[in-house]
């Protein structure tokens, strides 16, 4: 799929375009480390948390939770989508 224009620009006439161009230019990434984050963000800070304690294991030589090695069990998962209901594509 054409995610851009002739001009090397992102197109906004589909979803892909449109998350791939938020995806890409976002911009450098934030400096988090000064942020205070309040009871509402406690799924931030336990997700956070989690991240580094598994980035931790792996440091360590052992293996991160949830590493499936059975190529059978290790698919992706499909998933139906809505069809295109905004007109032409």
């Amino acid at each position: 799929m054409n995610l851009k224009n002739a001009d090397g620009e992102f197109h906004m006439e589909t979803f892909p375009s449109q998350d791939a161009m938020a995806w890409e230019t976002q911009g450098p990434v934030y400096d988090r480390t000064s942020e205070i984050l309040g009871e509402s963000d406690r799924g931030i800070t336990f997700y956070r948390k989690m991240l580094m304690d598994q980035i931790h294991v792996v440091q360590q030589g052992e293996e991160p939770m949830a590493l499936v090695h059975n190529d059978e069990a290790n698919k992706i998962i499909e998933f139906v989508t809505t069809e295109w209901r905004g007109g032409e594509e």
